[in-house]
């Protein structure tokens, strides 16, 4: 009886450890937050990809010079065939950059914890009506929505890039953004 116990306390740490390791959150630390006036919401699950923490971009890469926070995992880009994804996080109404993909367009909507998501990608030498969430995983893509403010922080804009990923991861790194809602 005593070695069938200790079986089971084993495997009970190890299935606790396993369950620890995959709940790792990318989160802003107080001072990343109190640095900016908008919301920061943790990703709980980032692809596979290493569990970063947040970072305060300074302004120099915003047009009105507003401060925004990323994570970012992997390697990927456009011009080459790793895979990679970030996070951005902004307040509303700032920050308006060019996205990473060519002549991005809107291919549908979908619902992120409750808010409803566009989901963009580059479309460029197809025609709009065969342009597919197929083409994210070669050509990147984008999900961005919204979330309200609240008495302390002002509305964000979350936007989930992927490059050389499938749509699906995408989508569940986007549903892994934590959420008041969610």
């Amino acid at each position: 009886m005593g070695t069938m116990k200790s079986k089971i306390q084993r495997v009970a740490v190890s299935v606790v450890g396993i369950v620890l390791t995959t709940v790792a959150v990318a989160s802003a630390s107080p001072s990343v937050q109190s640095r900016v006036k908008f919301g920061v919401h943790p990703v709980t699950y980032f692809g596979g990809f290493r569990v970063p923490k947040f970072q305060v971009q300074d302004g120099t890469y915003c047009p009105d010079h507003s401060l925004s926070v990323f994570v970012i995992g992997g390697k990927g880009g456009l011009d080459n065939s790793l895979p990679g994804v970030d996070v951005f996080e902004r307040g509303v109404g700032t920050c308006h950059v060019a996205t990473q993909s060519d002549s991005p367009v809107v291919i549908r909507t979908v619902k992120i914890n409750g808010r409803t998501a566009t989901v963009a990608t580059s479309c460029y030498g197809v025609a709009t009506t065969t342009c597919t969430v197929a083409r994210i995983s070669k050509y990147g893509g984008h999900i961005s929505w919204s979330l309200p403010g609240n008495a302390t922080h002002g509305a964000t804009q979350i936007t989930v890039d992927g490059y050389n990923v499938s749509y699906t991861t995408l989508l569940r790194i986007a549903r892994g953004v934590r959420t008041s809602e969610a």
